[in-house]
């Protein structure tokens, strides 16, 4: 028997039937929003296609126009040619842009998205697909065949990558073969640059005594131009009187030309008189040689005798 008297039971009845109401409007809210998702509330027109293959298609998969939803698969059979029919329904508001060069196209909503069936709109100046008309499906490739596309692609270039990695680690190939020559180089390089590191020092030892010895010259050369600045002071201070002498001594010079130009202005009417009695003298001088020879003593017939001889003189003498 219940107790009317505990806070539990009281209003029970009316407790269970806002429990019941409130289970009754989740059920029909979740029939709703499920119709709506179905488009069980909308108003559709039917449009179908044929396909080779049914892999892919699902009853309920949506249609969909520019990546908005407008429809869905409604049902996939087999004709009499043993050929996929796929019958979907489309929204009447979404008619006016499905014409009759509309394609639909079996695609992925990404990479790992889901499948859809989505539909291209059609040119304006068309006509309009009506309720059970044919639309015309564009096969895409799926997945599968785009892997095994890009694996048929790349067995080429993976054969030819393991054939290069065999070229490459063949001992005798060229690659190992100029490996080894190319760290035979590198031995080299480093040998020559131990040599160049001595040839640099040794260089910089020269240098460095070459840099002593031109600052040797240069001191050395500094007392010289000391030497000459002393030299130079002094010559200036005494150029001045060498110039005064120098000057007294032409003048002294033009003095004496001008005194040997009177001296000769002198002599020169001596000379032709005084050269014409030297003429008269020699020629008197040879008339007494020869009158000498005459002589018996002075005879050539004489063998013995010694011949005189008369020196030539000028007129000085």
């Amino acid at each position: 028997m219940t107790d009317n008297g505990d806070a539990r039971f009281r209003h029970l009845e009316t407790k269970v039937g806002i429990f019941i109401a409130v289970a009754i409007a989740t059920c029909l809210a979740v029939v709703l929003f499920l119709g709506y998702e179905s488009d069980l509330f909308t108003a559709n027109y039917r449009l179908s296609f044929t396909v080779d293959r049914g892999t892919g298609f699902s009853r309920g998969m949506p249609i969909k126009l520019s990546g908005f939803r407008i429809g869905r698969l409604d049902k996939i059979t087999l004709n009499d040619e043993a050929r996929v029919r796929i019958d979907i329904l489309v929204g009447d508001k979404y008619q006016r842009w499905i014409r009759e060069d509309s394609v639909a196209r079996l695609v992925k909503e990404g990479l790992v998205g889901d499948t859809i069936i989505e539909i291209a709109a059609g040119n304006p100046q068309l006509r309009m697909l009506e309720n059970g008309d044919t639309i015309l499906y564009e096969k895409t490739k799926s997945i599968e065949e785009h892997i095994e596309e890009i694996s048929e692609r790349v067995k080429p270039v993976l054969l030819e990558v393991g054939n290069i990695i065999s070229y490459i680690d063949d001992p005798q190939g060229d690659i190992k073969q100029s490996l080894a020559h190319v760290n035979a180089l590198t031995g080299d390089l480093q040998t020559t640059r131990k040599k160049t590191d001595r040839l640099i020092d040794s260089a910089n030892n020269d240098i460095n005594m070459l840099s002593a010895k031109l600052e040797h010259t240069f001191n050395a050369l500094d007392g010289s131009l000391a030497r000459l600045d002393r030299i130079l002071a002094a010559l200036e201070t005494s150029t001045p009187q060498m110039l005064q002498r120098a000057g007294k001594t032409f003048d002294n010079l033009e003095q004496l030309s001008t005194d040997l130009s009177d001296a000769s202005a002198q002599v020169a009417p001596r000379v032709a008189p005084l050269m014409q009695k030297t003429d008269q003298v020699l020629n008197r001088t040879g008339e007494l040689v020869e009158s000498a020879q005459e002589i018996w003593l002075l005879s050539p017939k004489n063998k013995d005798a010694p011949v005189p001889h008369v020196a030539p003189g000028d007129s000085n003498e």
